[in-house]
């Protein structure tokens, strides 16, 4: 069961119980009163005949020619004719024998009130009678010679008529508040509960790693806090979540960047051993083959914790050194000039010398890509360009090759991490699409600017552009 119906079911029974428990207890004591009300009038009126009678009785002497029956005859013939009385009476002796009786008094076989009577003492009593009721009220008067029972009655029907009437009444009054106040709390319920089925909803898209969805309740009670808690845990996770992302996909970046810079030096590597293994050499050859082999392996070294460095903290620890740009481009010949060899490529270095505050190893790793790709890219017997422009303000270093060139609609996209253009040509030639994006990472913690301009079957120019300082 629902929360609403919980709160919709109990607030309905309380209000009801509630609401029967007032309406009795209020119509109940209106009832008593107005009983009460007309047994005291009942028991003055019944009184005033009570002494007159017993005044009249004082002076009867039992030698008068008047006889007891005729005298209280005499004096009730008065009393019904002086004022408007609303009793019945009958006067009884001790014994209960009647004396004295009104045509209209109500007979009843059961008479408790008479019974057990002392005097200066009122008896009543209220007795259904055909389906109506009466109250009858006795006194005795202690006449010592005659004792007599002034016994009356009243038909007080009209009260329990009209008791009845107010609880027809109040049940209709119940009825139409109830239904009322049902459908009142029905909607109620449903909008005080809303929040918190909304609550529930936010649980569940947290749940299935929607982080982005946020509970919209404005209300200042305790919702609208709870509300505003869950915003700022999710907001909380989903900051937490993104940090961990982001620390994975850095992992993930130097992974596959390490592993795209792993491919150049141990190629360089296993060329050399294998040189050295196969083939007749000098000791001079040998020593350059093994120093190469040496160099190249402290290269994986040193370059493995600089990426670890570089995808981590991005430029805010770069190694900014004055350094001689001819020196990178003639570091960058040596280490691919086996791939040069082997598909016959001129790489031709237009320059003046010219320092500039970069980070050798990363401008190296840069260059290195750049220059591969266009060896990839050129042909048998073709050349690769590398030339230093001296601008005013920017120093600009551009590679050009003859080779197959990249489609226009390919330009905007190149730069994504693990985006080729060829899918075939990057299979034959080992690539999963790393290198440029490596080298955009680079240009970009240089505060550099990399622009790529090509044609298809007409080759590729990659342009960029460093501050002098």
């Amino acid at each position: 069961m629902k929360l609403w119906q919980k709160f919709y079911i109990i607030t309905i029974v309380l209000l009801i119980l509630a609401l029967n428990l007032i309406g009795f207890l209020f119509i109940q004591h209106s009832h008593n009163n107005i009983l009460k009300k007309e047994i005291d009038s009942s028991i003055m009126e019944q009184k005033f005949v009570y002494y007159q009678l017993k005044l009249s009785l004082s002076d009867f002497e039992e030698s008068s020619s008047v006889s007891i029956e005729r005298l209280i005859l005499k004096m009730m013939e008065k009393y019904t004719k002086s004022i408007n009385y609303n009793l019945n009476y009958q006067i009884l002796n001790n014994n209960n024998e009647l004396i004295y009786k009104d045509i209209d008094f109500p007979h009843s076989k059961n008479n408790p009130e008479l019974e057990n009577i002392s005097f200066n003492n009122t008896n009543y009593i209220i007795k259904p009678i055909n389906g109506k009721y009466y109250l009858y009220i006795c006194s005795m008067i202690d006449n010592p010679s005659i004792p007599l029972k002034v016994h009356c009655a009243k038909d007080i029907s009209t009260l329990y008529e009209d008791n009845r009437s107010n609880w027809v009444l109040f049940l209709k009054i119940d009825l139409f508040i109830s239904i009322l106040f049902a459908v009142g709390m029905l909607l109620i319920s449903k909008y005080l509960t809303r929040p918190i089925e909304e609550l529930t909803f936010f649980t569940k898209e947290i749940t299935s790693g929607n982080y982005s969805h946020r509970v919209k309740i404005e209300s200042k009670d305790e919702l609208g806090i709870l509300a505003d808690n869950f915003n700022f845990m999710t907001e909380t996770i989903q900051n937490s979540i993104l940090e961990l992302n982001s620390e994975n996909k850095k992992k993930e970046e130097f992974i596959n960047n390490f592993t795209h810079e792993l491919k150049t030096p141990l190629t360089s590597i296993i060329g050399y051993s294998n040189f050295i293994k196969t083939s007749k050499y000098d000791e001079k050859t040998f020593f350059e083959a093994s120093n190469y082999i040496y160099n190249e392996a402290k290269y994986l070294e040193k370059i493995s914790f600089k990426l670890m460095d570089f995808i981590y903290s991005k430029k805010n620890n770069l190694e900014l050194n004055q350094i001689n740009i001819i020196d990178v481009f003639k570091d960058v010949e040596n280490t691919l000039s086996q791939k040069l060899i082997s598909k016959n490529i001129d790489l031709i270095i237009i320059s003046p010398s010219q320092n500039l505050s970069l980070d050798y190893d990363l401008i190296k790793i840069l260059l290195k890509n750049l220059i591969d790709n266009s060896i990839k890219a050129s042909s048998q017997n073709s050349k690769i360009l590398i030339r230093g422009i001296c601008n005013p303000n920017k120093f600009i270093v551009s590679i050009e090759d003859f080779g197959v060139g990249i489609p226009k609609e390919h330009l905007d996209k190149i730069l994504e991490p693990f985006y080729v253009v060829d899918q075939s040509r990057s299979r034959r030639n080992n690539g999963i699409g790393l290198g440029l994006s490596i080298c955009h990472e680079i240009v970009k913690a240089h505060n550099a600017e990399l622009k790529i301009s090509s044609q298809l079957n007409l080759g590729t120019t990659i342009s960029i552009s460093f501050d002098y300082f």
